[in-house]
């Protein structure tokens, strides 16, 4: 799909992720056709699945493992999925079963066919801790009315009251609607941790941002690294900020965009030249060219906030100057929780201040700087060596 796609779809049109210039990133494999799966090296090749949204596909993994194989991500807990996955096991699988499956993270187009694939093939689920128990959480509330807590988040973002009572009526995260089940048979994998699949030897790279405990795979030995949404060319991956329970931890203190650039610019670690085999788009070569370039666009986008901002607006009130558009309702909320985590991680870089009205939260730049040089700063600081 053209860059030029993406941004024309609402549903995709992160102004911090897509490059204003085609990015200059090596793209060594052509993309397989329906129900074929391409050869990427040693065992390991690769497919797609179509997805429900403009975003139409995930590309998914499979590492010979013996008898059978090993998947990375499974593509959506929808019907269209199941009968896609029939044609996939003829054609794809030939008929071989699949040993174990690993799931980068918990958005519905990566797991939500685990637990209808568990079943069919009794094997076992490998995911990180705190991705499964987010799954269980968004389970427990799915289809039930939004907390008081919720409806207080979008108020104070600077949403109608007649908006947020909208929300409160017609609200349904729908999760169980596009994941199949919550897998029973986990393994659970941590940072650092080496596993074995099929006849190489992966590092699990952990980070957080994008979705709570993100799992990235890397093997030295070929020189690849499975992404999932971690880096993705072209095409966005979102870092938002919603509301958790204040029982667990406030959200006002939370930093989900400072800890995925951390994470991002962790990858950097990797050697330049390693295949990075992503969710979406394309297999691509250029690692550091692409976090490069990630890290430059979110420069300019909170470059337009501070200067969004001279004023004192609530996030809501950020939208139109950041955007140019009017946002569809059913993705407006999704946009602010963006706003919100690049707005509160130039708080916590002390360039922005909140002031908290009885009504709703003020937002406003206190200095502006190079953010390209603060943001290296922190960095600097604080990405792991």
């Amino acid at each position: 799909m053209a860059i030029e796609d993406y941004k024309q779809d609402d549903e995709h049109s992160n102004s911090c992720q897509i490059n204003d210039h085609e990015s200059k990133l090596n793209y060594p494999f052509s993309i397989p056709e329906k129900y074929q799966k391409q050869l990427i090296g040693d065992g390991i090749y690769w497919f797609r699945v179509p997805l429900p949204f403009k975003l139409d596909h995930i590309n998914l993994y499979l590492i010979e493992d013996g008898d059978g194989w090993c998947l990375i991500d499974t593509g959506m807990g929808t019907n269209y999925s199941k009968q896609y996955w029939q044609d996939v096991e003829h054609n794809i699988l030939d008929n071989k079963p699949i040993n174990k499956i690993v799931i980068t993270h918990t958005h519905p187009d990566h797991v939500g066919l685990a637990s209808w694939l568990q079943k069919k093939h009794d094997c076992p689920i490998l995911i990180s801790q705190r991705e499964y128990d987010m799954m269980a959480y968004l389970f427990s509330i799915s289809g039930s009315s939004p907390p008081k807590y919720y409806l207080d988040y979008l108020l104070r973002a600077g949403m109608s009251p007649e908006f947020t009572d909208k929300v409160k009526e017609e609200r349904d995260d729908g999760f169980d609607k596009a994941v199949d089940g919550l897998p029973r048979r986990c393994q659970f994998i941590r940072h650092e941790d080496v596993i074995e699949l099929g006849d190489h030897r992966f590092e699990i790279i952990i980070g957080s941002g994008h979705s709570p405990a993100h799992a990235s795979l890397y093997c030295k030995e070929l020189g690849l690294l499975f992404s999932g949404d971690q880096v993705i060319p072209e095409i966005p991956s979102m870092v938002t900020l919603y509301p958790k329970n204040p029982k667990f931890k406030d959200h006002r203190k939370q930093n989900p965009l400072g800890r995925w650039l951390n994470a991002l610019n962790g990858l950097k670690q990797l050697p330049s030249d390693t295949l990075v085999l992503p969710a979406h788009s394309k297999p691509f070569i250029g690692l550091h060219k692409r976090v490069d370039e990630i890290i430059e666009n979110h420069c300019k986008l909170l470059n337009k906030l501070l200067a969004a901002l001279t004023q004192p607006r609530t996030v809501s009130q950020t939208l139109m100057p950041i955007y140019k558009r009017k946002v569809k309702d059913n993705i407006y909320v999704m946009f602010i929780s963006e706003l919100l985590a690049h707005i509160q991680f130039l708080e916590q870089l002390t360039l922005v201040k909140r002031e908290e009205t009885e009504t709703v939260d003020l937002f406003s730049t206190i200095k502006s700087v190079d953010l390209c040089k603060e943001i290296n700063k922190f960095l600097s600081v604080n990405t792991k060596s």
